[in-house]
């Protein structure tokens, strides 16, 4: 089970490979962003970076907890 449409349907379409690509296609973009926003603002990319993190362990303990239940 996907909780995200949109992954929801790229899975039921595309199967897993699609879903496994666009996760890891996400990490580079938002990887790449962040690597070109520390050129000009380093206190600003460290900022996102962090927010970022939080999302994500946000997403996994949703996650997590949704299937304990």
């Amino acid at each position: 089970r996907e909780g995200n449409p949109l992954m929801r349907v790229l899975l039921l379409h595309n199967g897993f490979g699609a879903l496994i690509f666009y996760k890891a296609l996400m990490v580079l973009v938002v990887s790449a962003g962040i690597l070109l926003l520390n050129r000009g603002y380093p206190l600003l990319a460290r900022i996102t970076l962090a927010i970022c993190n939080v999302l994500v362990l946000a997403v996994v303990l949703s996650n997590f907890i949704q299937y304990q239940i």
